[in-house]
């Protein structure tokens, strides 16, 4: 009865459109969402399936080695552990606003370091970061294009991308953004290389899993 009745308020919530309730709620709703994960899951949520879905679903690469020794980035990461899998890396970091409430839900266990963005800004350096994991994120940020020009910004130049990203959905008091391919091109893929371009009809939308190079434009002189 208990999985019963959190199942379905989180389905309730999942579906209430933005404007019926104040931003300031949203963190709230989002922290929550995975609060009553814990209480589904148990205190050590599930994240052994993120090196299949990042490495073969979404950048459709044979194996992990990709990341040996470079500074790896998830954005939007939650707190399950999503770079858990990045062994061979020199830093994995998992970017997120609520990085503060995850640490209430035991995200020091995990072999990663977790950094609080705020909606326009990533506080890492600029060219810090040699790849850069987003799935299914980016359609929960309020400015999309700031929170594009900072992913780029923090990415090096020849640095990699790797994204799903959910577009054509309708908007959700946690997920605010309809995104499309247009908007998606302009802010983000206009600055990368694009290796992979994937698109897939989804139950919603359709869902677009790219892998690129970083090239962003030269800066005026």
């Amino acid at each position: 009865m208990k999985r019963i009745l959190i199942s379905t308020v989180q389905f309730v919530a999942s579906r209430i459109p933005g404007w019926l309730m104040p931003k300031k709620f949203k963190y709230t709703a989002e922290y929550w969402f995975w609060k009553t994960r814990v209480m589904l899951e148990g205190p050590d949520l599930a994240n052994a399936f993120y090196e299949e879905m990042i490495v073969e679903q979404t950048a459709a690469l044979p194996d992990s080695s990709f990341v040996d020794g470079k500074v790896i980035a998830d954005f939007g990461c939650g707190p399950r552990g999503s770079l858990c899998w990045a062994k061979g890396a020199s830093r994995r970091i998992g970017i997120d606003v609520l990085v503060d409430q995850y640490r209430k839900l035991g995200i020091e266990k995990h072999n990663m370091e977790y950094v609080k963005s705020t909606e326009t800004e990533i506080p890492l350096e600029t060219d810090e970061v040699d790849i850069m994991v987003t799935v299914n994120a980016i359609d929960h940020v309020m400015d999309f294009p700031a929170m594009c020009d900072e992913i780029c910004r923090i990415l090096k130049p020849g640095g990699m991308l790797i994204a799903s990203i959910n577009l054509d959905e309708a908007p959700t008091f946690c997920e605010p953004q309809t995104l499309t391919i247009e908007m998606v091109e302009q802010h983000l893929l206009s600055q990368f290389s694009l290796d992979r371009k994937d698109m897939q009809e989804s139950h919603k939308g359709r869902k677009l899993r790219i892998r690129g190079t970083h090239t962003p434009a030269p800066k005026p002189a």
